[in-house]
């Protein structure tokens, strides 16, 4: 995140010194931005996702029920991960209905966690000792507390007039790493899971 060209891709090249596109500047993280401004970025909550994070060929040769845990849990965080993006779009193109649609995004979090808790950690076959089945058990937990860290950034938006450019972009940040720890986690259980299946 601290490279120049990244931060010009997902802030619109709102940085200091040096003429856009240019080399040589440092991104601006300091002042203020109205939260309408801030619906212009292109922020974690808008395409973040850990289907994004967890790559198809992770899924070869693992058990069927780690295998199916892990879709289960990529497939709802997606789908919640589509209604808070789509609840934002709203947000964006009508400033009227700006709060109400901020408001159900968070809402969105919350179910977003709770179906993700809700999720059962399957009894794993080739678990020998127990640790797979914990380690099944904290992945989950990474998942459904990313939507902590997401509803802690969109909160900030919430009955907003200006919101601080850096605490905007640190909490973005910690979105995003958070999502791509998240879904390494769950790419870690699954060699683990295969790991066990060759050695049982």
């Amino acid at each position: 995140m601290d490279d120049l060209e990244e931060w010009l891709r997902r802030y619109g090249g709102d940085y200091d010194g040096g003429e856009s596109g240019t080399t040589g500047g440092t991104v601006s993280k300091t002042g203020t931005c109205t939260v309408a401004e801030a619906l212009e970025f292109d922020l974690a909550p808008y395409s973040a996702s850990l289907s994004n994070e967890v790559s198809a060929s992770s899924y070869a040769n693992t058990p069927a029920e780690v295998r199916d845990f892990v879709r289960n849990v990529v497939s709802v965080d997606g789908d919640y991960a589509t209604k808070v993006s789509r609840c934002l779009n709203d947000a964006a193109r009508n400033e009227g209905k700006q709060q109400e649609k901020i408001g159900e995004a968070i809402a969105l979090c919350d179910e977003a966690q709770k179906a993700v808790d809700a999720i059962s950690v399957p009894s794993v076959s080739t678990d020998k000792d127990g640790m797979l089945k914990d380690d099944l058990g904290s992945a989950k937990s990474d998942a459904a507390k990313r939507w902590e860290k997401t509803k802690k950034e969109l909160e900030l938006l919430k009955d907003a007039t200006t919101v601080s450019k850096r605490e905007l972009w640190d909490l973005d940040e910690d979105t995003l790493e958070f999502i791509e720890e998240a879904g390494q986690a769950l790419e870690d259980v699954m060699a683990s899971s295969v790991a066990s299946k060759t050695t049982k």
